[in-house]
């Protein structure tokens, strides 16, 4: 990555991003040769949008490690840069790290309540999601002693069994009154 691009990321400097692009419009889009893309250590919403809109495919890109941009930014608790990002393709949520790790299981560790509520939303599958050690978000939450995130996950799922006997209710209730 250009070492002025990377100044600018670390630092938040909009500006400097956008005078650099005016410089080398296709600045975002050559190969960048270091682990990471300018996703990876953003801090600043403001400043992912301005990537974001230049190029969407280094929001699906990984690091060294495996870690997605969305993976980061769970775990850190962006949850502006969460939603930006989720935005641009739901199915992130999903996408698993070297350890099979999705950003909801990421959040979850660090117990990122604003991350795991929007995730949640957003991908209400990725709380199904195993690891590649076959634990759960639940696991890891109490794992990492996160009481927050386990009571966030546990209404969520209430909510969600009650929605689901609410609609097998509703079947039912039409079924008998039709026969």
């Amino acid at each position: 990555m250009d070492q002025r691009l990377y100044i600018a990321v670390c630092n938040g400097d909009v500006g400097a991003v956008l005078e650099l692009l005016k410089q080398n419009p296709l600045l975002l889009h050559n190969d960048i040769d270091t682990p990471d893309n300018p996703l990876h250590i953003v801090r600043h919403a403001d400043f992912a949008k301005v990537v974001t809109d230049r190029n969407t495919k280094l929001a699906e890109e990984r690091n060294h490690q495996g870690f997605s941009p969305v993976h980061l930014a769970s775990a850190k608790g962006y949850s502006q840069i969460v939603t930006d990002l989720l935005n641009i393709d739901s199915k992130l949520c999903v996408l698993k790290n070297g350890n099979g790790r999705t950003p909801l299981h990421c959040a979850e560790i660090r117990g990122r309540q604003v991350a795991i509520e929007q995730l949640l939303s957003c991908c209400p599958q990725a709380a199904r999601e195993l690891t590649h050690k076959e634990e759960t978000v639940l696991h890891l939450a109490v794992k990492n002693n996160q009481s927050d995130a386990v009571k966030s996950l546990l209404r969520f799922l209430h909510i969600t069994i009650l929605l689901m006997i609410l609609s097998i209710v509703s079947i039912k209730m039409e079924t008998q009154y039709c026969t």
